[in-house]
């Protein structure tokens, strides 16, 4: 018959496993938005990754970096191309292989149409998204889109947390249970010999 601390420490052990599942598929949805802590995605094109910067780091809020970790799309960034146009913030963006097109709002809250389709920075066309169909290109180009990038849905951040702190408990807890049920393994060696 399996006894209680082996049975409890069964059971940690799989909520250990099932919590770190959990943490890591949540952790790889908020890589999306730059929240990610485990830096183990690499999914948008050209190299680039996104990141969200609090007020210690610069500018805050969301931005897209090359790969050299120079920001690319977000705050303060403008292109020799069009120079009235300077990013105040990333409204939404998405991506597939080979192509990111953004939402971005400017100095002035004017907003636009950011695609790039290339690693060069001369594929960058920004257009007033009023002459944009964003619908029409999510759909032909079979983007992934991630909607307000600033503000990560409250749900996954708090599955990220809640597996986290499952982790944690059933960790501390598999650890005495197992300790237990070694204890009394060897107590009852020592029974056997005597």
């Amino acid at each position: 018959m399996i006894s209680k601390k082996l049975l409890l420490t069964i059971v940690f052990g799989t909520l250990i496993i099932a919590s770190a599942s959990l943490y890591i598929i949540a952790d790889s949805d908020l890589y999306y938005y730059g929240k990610n802590n485990l830096p183990i995605y690499n999914k948008l094109p050209f190299e680039m990754k996104p990141e969200y910067w609090n007020t210690r780091q610069g500018g805050p809020g969301f931005n897209i970096m090359d790969k050299y970790n120079f920001v690319h799309i977000g705050n303060y960034v403008g292109y020799r191309e069009y120079p009235g146009i300077i990013i105040d913030s990333v409204i939404s963006y998405g991506f597939n292989d080979t192509l990111i097109v953004a939402i971005i709002a400017d100095s002035s809250k004017n907003l636009y149409c950011f695609i790039q389709n290339d690693t060069l920075i001369r594929s960058i066309t920004l257009i007033p998204l009023t002459n944009c169909n964003i619908e029409k290109i999510k759909h032909d180009y079979n983007l992934k889109w991630i909607e307000n990038p600033n503000n990560p849905p409250y749900l996954i951040m708090s599955k990220r947390f809640r597996s986290a702190f499952i982790f944690y408990i059933s960790l501390i807890l598999f650890i005495v249970y197992f300790s237990k049920y070694l204890k009394e393994k060897h107590k009852e060696k020592n029974n056997n010999i005597h």
